[in-house]
């Protein structure tokens, strides 16, 4: 038997770095009572968070979006080099709201710039060289924000939701979040034109409308969002039988059930059909004619999806309802969540997601 200690799992150091970087800049944003916010989909998008300052205790309005890297692996005789990738400078470029690169030094300086302007003077091929200069701390704080406002002032609305680049689409997306949170028209917005959207994009704009919905998986505390404005966003969940067809057909967590508690998006989009409505019976006819659309359309998953939250929503209905719709359609049974739907509600009179 070997004497060595049995060696754990390998700590990713960039990793850790990183999230130690966003946790200094958040304890600075609390120092002076900004609202950050992070997102998913970092990577994709270019933008680990939006920023929201603040006057006194009310919101100024003013947000812009950030991006937070750290290590000493930056550091340069005359400052830092921001590294990345072209594909972010073409997003930070382009970004329908300005975007900051913050920069920490451990183990207690931090530094900003803002790379939308950096980028569109400079080009996506040149380095981006921080100077020590724009230090966030003191006189800095007072600096930065002087730049934010004059960045923000102006700033194009998310016009990129019409772009014909999957990209693009996603960064506008997660900027109609980053600018709902004071604003919601921006995303009542999203909502118009969510369904234009590349399907990538979409699946965003189901995960940033969902922060609205009814579901308290995400709550959200009032200093991110009101409730009333959250309210008026939910009051948009109004969906056509084309539309839910389409919500219905981006499920896809078969491994966790589709839309249990441990399928996020399959939860997403429970919650947005359900809507604004959660008693009533609005949202359970919906879903029995987008299941008749689906299958009418050949769209044998989306039907699927539908008649799980359909038969689940009617439950003593629900053994009725499935009798019929399999007599008249049974190529439902081929798709995989059917069989054991069938099982459950012959077992039991109905069907638990």
């Amino acid at each position: 038997m070997s004497n060595k200690a049995e060696r754990g799992p390998l700590v990713n150091s960039a990793s850790r770095t990183a999230k130690e970087a966003v946790a200094f800049f958040d304890a600075i944003c609390r120092k002076q009572n900004w609202v950050f916010a992070e997102v998913r989909g970092q990577d994709d998008i270019g933008k680990d968070g939006y920023l929201d300052f603040t006057v006194g205790d009310e919101a100024s309005g003013l947000c812009v979006a950030v991006q937070v890297k750290g290590g000493a692996s930056y550091r340069r005789k005359d400052g830092y080099i921001f590294r990345s990738r072209s594909k972010s400078k073409v997003l930070w470029r382009d970004s329908t709201i300005p975007v900051f690169g913050i920069l920490w030094d451990p183990p207690n300086l931090m530094y900003w710039i803002n790379l939308t302007e950096y980028v569109n003077r400079n080009g996506v091929n040149s380095p981006i060289r921080m100077s020590r200069e724009n230090e966030l701390d003191g006189e800095g704080i007072t600096k930065f924000l002087d730049a934010a406002w004059k960045a923000a002032i102006g700033a194009p609305a998310v016009v990129a939701l019409g772009s014909d680049e999957e990209p693009l689409q996603t960064a506008a997306v997660w900027d109609c979040y980053g600018l709902g949170r004071r604003d919601e028209k921006y995303l009542v917005l999203l909502r118009r034109v969510m369904f234009g959207l590349h399907p990538v994009a979409l699946d965003f704009a189901i995960e940033v409308l969902n922060t609205c919905s009814l579901n308290m998986d995400v709550f959200k505390t009032s200093d991110w969002m009101s409730t009333e404005q959250r309210q008026i966003v939910r009051k948009s969940f109004d969906w056509t039988v084309d539309e839910a067809v389409t919500l219905l057909g981006r499920v896809n967590d078969s491994e966790n059930g589709y839309f249990g508690r441990t399928a996020y998006f399959g939860s997403c989009v429970y919650w947005l059909i359900v809507g604004s409505e959660p008693r009533g019976e609005k949202f359970v006819r919906l879903t029995e004619n987008a299941v008749y659309r689906a299958l009418s359309e050949g769209n044998l998953h989306a039907a699927a999806m539908g008649l799980m939250l359909w038969l689940y929503w009617l439950q003593d209905g629900a053994a009725d309802a499935l009798h019929i719709v399999l007599r008249r359609h049974p190529q439902l049974l081929t798709h995989e969540a059917v069989p054991p739907l069938v099982e459950a509600i012959n077992t039991f009179g109905y069907f638990e997601i």
